[in-house]
């Protein structure tokens, strides 16, 4: 994942800041890691509560990714970072990383 922050390209759809990156492999594998800055979110139970939403939306639409990347064979790391300093809810989260998942195939070198 070290690689991931140094040649990594950015996705900013409020509220989730998303760093991607795609590698030559001989199959599609997709790495996903979830954050939430403790400087935003002083509570850890406030951070624990949006990696979990975060980790759901991802989840749900991870069928849908497999199936749009089916034909390419590399391996795609994300990590999706809360950028906001307010909760929000499920479905503005899930409506961002809908955004993302949707111009991500359009991406790919």
């Amino acid at each position: 994942m070290a690689s991931l922050f140094e040649k990594g390209s950015l996705f900013i759809s409020k509220p989730l800041l998303i760093k991607y990156l795609f590698e030559p492999s001989d199959k599609l594998q997709i790495q996903a890691a979830f954050s939430v800055p403790k400087r935003r979110f002083k509570l850890a139970h406030d951070r624990n509560y949006l990696k979990r939403r975060i980790r759901e939306a991802h989840r749900l639409h991870l069928p849908q990714l497999k199936l749009q990347l089916a034909q390419t064979p590399v391996k795609l790391s994300i990590i999706y970072i809360y950028n906001a300093s307010q909760l929000n809810e499920y479905s503005i989260i899930e409506k961002s990383l809908h955004q993302f998942l949707t111009a991500l195939p359009s991406k790919i070198n």
